[in-house]
């Protein structure tokens, strides 16, 4: 009987870097994806047993109804959630799950949902000896903004729609001029703006018996539309200014096992800390082409199985989003020329795998619309959204 494994995400990247990453084990995998099949995950020749569902509700009773309680540790389902609403689904449902699989949670999984608050992250990040920028809860209309401008605005609590990822707001005048396009109903954080050259990535996982395992750091000098950064260099190292000591600090303070990445902004030799995402980051393939596992490392230690996945990175590697970097030459951040010479130099993809090559195909045969059509959504969303909510759509 094979080790049974329940990738939980969209069809996305995410899902793919940890398909991808378990598909050199022996294991029984199922991919159970939310929302429908957009040929990424769901395309890999890897992908051999898939269930589609509709909402983390639908998720959850499939779950629930499919794997039955087990007493004996090695032989539960290990569960993998690939984005924030699917770990907070597993969170909530602690009690029905954790007899069930192993799961990535804070030991009390209260915890882990108060801590996604970003700005209870702050708080706790602080304590832990980490790097903090100035940063504070806002609600339109109902709190003065006591952080100095410019700031970065953050959802922390959220109905409908979502106006934007993140929100430059270079003065006080402008916040006054944007308000009317947030909803009066959300709860946002408010973040000093640090004047970063780039950002760091660390992707890590903290071990059931409580060690850190860090595969390294991944710069983010590039962004694209879809959200996600789209080049930068991944590097063994962790440099001291990435304080991985209070990281480790940070984890054990929340209890919290599992993998996970910590964002930072790097500022003139320091580096502040943004945030940790608990469940697995969507760069893990790209640490998986530097020659990391952590997956399949935290599969192997749930299940007592040999450990043989390495934990760190083994080379330096230029990473590349090779379908949505293009952008940064439509928007005059780089030439022509140098996103060729930087595609010609990049070793670990975001969809492309010599073995594995249908989801780079379908993506690449959706870039001439998907690309323009995220360039028109980033810049009218704010209004878009605000105009639904006014006609109630």
């Amino acid at each position: 009987m094979k080790h049974q494994v329940v990738i939980w995400g969209s069809d996305n990247y995410n899902t793919l870097g940890l398909l991808r990453s378990l598909a050199c084990e022996d294991l029984d995998i199922l991919v159970l994806i939310n929302g429908g099949k957009h040929g990424v995950v769901s395309a890999s020749r890897y992908c051999t047993r898939i269930k589609v569902v509709k909402s983390n509700t639908e998720a959850i009773d499939f779950l629930l109804a499919t794997y039955p309680e087990c007493s004996e540790s090695d032989r539960r389902a290990v569960l993998l959630p690939g984005g924030d609403s699917y770990s907070i689904a597993c969170a909530r449902h602690f009690e029905l799950l954790h007899k069930r699989f192993h799961l990535m949670c804070t030991e009390d999984p209260e915890v882990v949902i108060r801590v996604t608050d970003k700005s209870e992250m702050a708080k706790e990040a602080e304590k832990a000896g980490l790097l903090v920028p100035l940063s504070q809860r806002y609600v339109v209309d109902k709190t003065t903004v006591d952080v100095p401008f410019p700031i970065i605005m953050k959802h922390i609590e959220r109905k409908g729609r979502v106006e934007f990822k993140t929100k430059v707001i270079k003065t006080a005048e402008e916040l006054e001029h944007f308000k009317k396009y947030l909803n009066h109903d959300n709860t946002y954080l408010v973040q000093q703006y640090i004047p970063k050259s780039h950002d760091i990535v660390v992707y890590g996982c903290r071990l059931p018996d409580g060690e850190v395992k860090l595969a390294g750091h991944h710069t983010l000098e590039r962004w694209s539309d879809d959200g996600g950064g789209s080049y930068g260099h991944l590097s063994p190292e962790i440099p001291e200014y990435l304080q991985p000591e209070a990281l480790a600090r940070f984890l054990s303070n929340v209890d919290y096992h599992g993998l996970f990445s910590a964002e930072y902004g790097f500022y003139n030799g320091k580096a502040y800390f943004y945030e940790v995402n608990f469940r697995n980051d969507g760069f893990c393939h790209l640490t998986l082409q530097a020659g990391a596992n952590l997956p399949l490392l935290w599969v192997q230690s749930c299940l007592s199985l040999p450990v043989t996945a390495p934990a760190k990175m083994t080379k330096p590697v230029v990473g590349m989003n090779e379908v949505y970097d293009i952008i940064n030459v439509f928007r005059g951040n780089i030439s022509y020329k140098r996103y060729r010479k930087d595609l010609k130099e990049a070793g670990a993809f975001h969809f492309f795998d010599a073995k594995d090559p249908k989801p780079y195909k379908n993506m690449h045969r959706r870039m001439i619309w998907e690309i323009p059509m995220r360039a028109i959504l980033k810049a009218f969303r704010p209004k878009i959204v605000w105009l639904l909510a006014k006609f109630k759509l």
